[in-house]
């Protein structure tokens, strides 16, 4: 994530790779996506199973997050963002709760709320944003 990057940028780039061809990514692949070069430089350094990996091992292992395949239901989007900035899960839980009704995948979709496009910008921007205070 470049300095001159602003939040919205930042997203558009998770976005160009969600569901999209030639990559395809999930929710939890495209948000890491959007901050691979960050990974793997060592700028921002992953929490819980992806610490200390590269960009490339998170993107393929996050896939099992996709959809909300997590054991609480949570939206990928919101996983990956919460293992890069662990520090702010609960603002990040409060933020999707509070303006998509849930923070699990199914609970999202069910009240048509956000779009899965929509989770992956708004768990993209609110990563972005944090790194930016930084």
């Amino acid at each position: 994530m470049l300095d001159t990057d602003t939040p919205e940028q930042i997203s558009e780039v998770a976005l160009s790779v969600f569901r999209k061809r030639p990559l395809r990514l999930g929710c939890a692949q495209a948000v890491l996506y959007a901050f691979k070069d960050d990974i793997d430089n060592g700028t921002l350094k992953l929490g819980g199973e992806f610490a200390g990996k590269s960009a490339e091992h998170c993107m393929v292992n996050a896939d099992v997050y996709n959809h909300g395949a997590d054991t609480e239901g949570m939206c990928g989007g919101l996983h990956s963002a919460i293992v890069c900035c662990p520090d702010i899960e609960d603002a990040m839980r409060q933020h999707f709760t509070e303006t998509a009704g849930s923070v699990r995948c199914r609970e999202i979709r069910k009240k048509r709320v956000w779009s899965c496009q929509e989770c992956v910008r708004q768990a993209t921007t609110l990563v972005a944003t944090h790194l930016q205070k930084d």
